[in-house]
């Protein structure tokens, strides 16, 4: 990866059910964006219930003043 990237932002919620991390990556001109959705399993007898986080999309876009 860009030896200059840096976190964004982690697992913010833009949507209902969407869970976004962007990476800024500027040595590439680019910023990535891994969406994620959740899936939660039934309780168990407990009452606690498991959620995985399930990648569903990557979105690619070009920085502010990227001339590529």
């Amino acid at each position: 990866m860009d030896k200059h990237g840096r976190l964004a932002y982690w697992r913010n919620t833009q949507y209902v059910g969407e869970w976004h991390t962007r990476f800024d990556l500027p040595t590439l001109g680019a910023s990535v964006t891994l969406v994620e959705s959740i899936d939660e399993s039934p309780a168990n007898e407990r009452g606690i219930r498991r959620r995985d986080y399930v990648m569903v999309d990557v979105r690619v876009e070009p920085l502010e003043g990227n001339q590529s």
